[in-house]
């Protein structure tokens, strides 16, 4: 994965000297492709966990509600402190928002 994201980059670069894009363009699409790859390391991360499985419903910005939500089927634990296979819903502004709570719960849950 990591040498596909580096031939990305280089392609971006060579469209900017072809002057196919201008420089706002250049940084505009490697920030999409940060955030982009922020995301599937998030999601990776989730996943690499035995069992687990992540849902991304599709966003809906004009339901008045989060405009993301990402459901986690995984092994929580409960207010007892006791360890239950469930899912639990995080939602935020975008898709990243979602898989970072989702990944910090799971951080704090696991003790690390």
């Amino acid at each position: 994965m990591q040498m596909n994201n580096v031939k990305t980059l280089e392609r971006i670069r060579a469209l900017a000297k072809q002057a196919v894009l201008n420089e706002a363009q250049v940084a505009e699409l490697c920030k999409e492709f940060y955030q982009d790859l922020a995301c599937m390391t998030l999601i990776e991360a989730i996943r690499s966990q035995e069992g687990w499985c992540i849902e991304i419903i599709g966003d809906n910005p004009d339901f008045g509600g989060p405009n993301c939500i990402v459901e986690v089927f995984g092994e929580w634990k409960d207010a007892a402190g006791k360890w239950l296979w469930r899912e639990e819903r995080f939602t935020g502004d975008n898709l990243m928002a979602c898989l970072t709570a989702a990944h910090e719960r799971i951080s704090v849950q696991a003790g690390v």
